[in-house]
């Protein structure tokens, strides 16, 4: 959080970058009031990685340090393993590891003068992502800079703008930001770019001396995200920014109700306004002829019928989130508590494992599992 001096004034802000993962090259700022990391949608970085708690982790600044609080299992902090309800802590940066998520966390300074205006000369940290879209960003802004005029700017690089004539800057380069009012200052919300435009939109908030909570996202790991999301329910997307956080995949999918799942999975991926998707017009239905009969047994001899085995369906992935389960089978279906398919029905949803009733029995699929491997039942 910013810290400020009698004498001289110096601000830490805590940058967090995703490292690894579906959201990689995602980012997310604290700017005062702490970052919660996990798997639910309330979260302020949302992770859909598999085994990824609910809530994993929370990340903020103490004393210009960095403190990051275990809530879930699989938290590492810097190598170690970190239990839930433990706190460890780093003076500049901490490597963080989420089931198999890294996660780097950074303090970048910034001092000044209370008597002058603040000026653009900082010294900053910014985290090294490797193939991450942050690095080419960065690099790409270092070499535009190499060979472009010595007095070129970039928007909010002048310490005497105010926010609003930040956000107006951006929003001339293509961004779509909007700034409204929150409990402890400005909240910014919208899209730029890419990861490098949003970390130099942190960067121009940070010069024009504003406490505010940036939640702006980058299109293109949006974009990413929406296509790695479509790759889960067995569908090729290749998504585009419409822009406000409007985004067509360009798919035609079978039925309504795989629209509809395509849009509960849209709707885990932050900054996404609408998806547009089409349905293909329903198929003709042709009648299959009644089954023969099956020959009468000889006389004298009763035979039993073996019980059938279980149309179970073969698990894929398996979600946990503040609204229930989630899973999805190979054929790209969703399935959640409570929903029937060929005459069973889900009755629970683990970790890694879905439960079914079928005809006065339960059984339980792990997630992967083949199709003819053993069951576990329950009477």
């Amino acid at each position: 959080m910013p810290t400020d001096d009698a004498e001289s004034s110096e601000r830490c802000w805590l940058l967090i970058s995703v490292q690894s993962g579906i959201h990689q090259g995602a980012l997310a700022a604290d700017t005062g009031r702490g970052v919660l990391v996990g798997q639910a949608a309330t979260c302020d970085l949302v992770l859909m990685d598999a085994g990824v708690p609910s809530e994993a982790l929370r990340l903020a600044t103490e004393n210009g340090a960095i403190v990051v609080e275990a809530l879930g299992e699989g938290v590492e902090s810097n190598g170690e393993p970190l239990r839930p309800g433990r706190t460890a802590s780093g003076a500049e940066s901490l490597r963080l590891n989420i089931a198999g998520v890294r996660i780097g966390a950074e303090l970048i300074h910034r001092r000044h003068s209370p008597t002058q205006a603040p000026s653009t000369k900082r010294r900053s940290r910014l985290p090294y992502l490797v193939g991450g879209t942050a690095l080419a960003g960065v690099l790409a802004v270092a070499a535009a800079a190499a060979v472009a005029p010595s007095d070129a700017r970039t928007p909010g690089d002048d310490p005497s703008r105010s926010l609003e004539q930040v956000i107006a800057d951006f929003n001339a380069r293509g961004a779509s930001i909007t700034i409204a009012a929150g409990h402890t200052g400005p909240v910014l919300q919208g899209v730029v770019a890419d990861a490098a435009a949003r970390t130099a939109l942190d960067k121009a908030v940070t010069a024009a001396g504003a406490r505010a909570d940036v939640r702006v996202q980058s299109a293109r790991l949006m974009t990413e995200s929406l296509d790695r999301m479509a790759g889960l329910a067995g569908h090729g997307c290749e998504a585009r920014h419409l822009g406000g956080g409007r985004f067509d995949c360009g798919l035609v999918l079978p039925d309504a109700s795989a629209v509809q799942r395509m849009h509960e999975l849209a709707a885990q991926v932050p900054g996404v306004q609408s998806l547009a998707l089409r349905a293909a017009p329903p198929a003709e239905v042709v009648p299959k002829p009644p089954p023969a009969p099956s020959p009468l047994p000889p006389l004298g001899v009763i035979t039993v019928p073996d019980r059938p085995k279980p149309p179970l369906p073969s698990i894929r992935h398996v979600a946990i989130g503040p609204r229930g389960g989630l899973a999805i089978d190979s054929s790209g279906r969703t399935l959640r508590v409570g929903d029937e398919f060929e005459g069973g029905r889900v009755v629970a949803i683990r970790f890694n494992t879905l439960e079914v009733a079928y005809q006065g029995r339960r059984y339980s699929v792990a997630v992967g599992a083949a199709l003819d491997s053993p069951l576990i039942t329950q009477p």
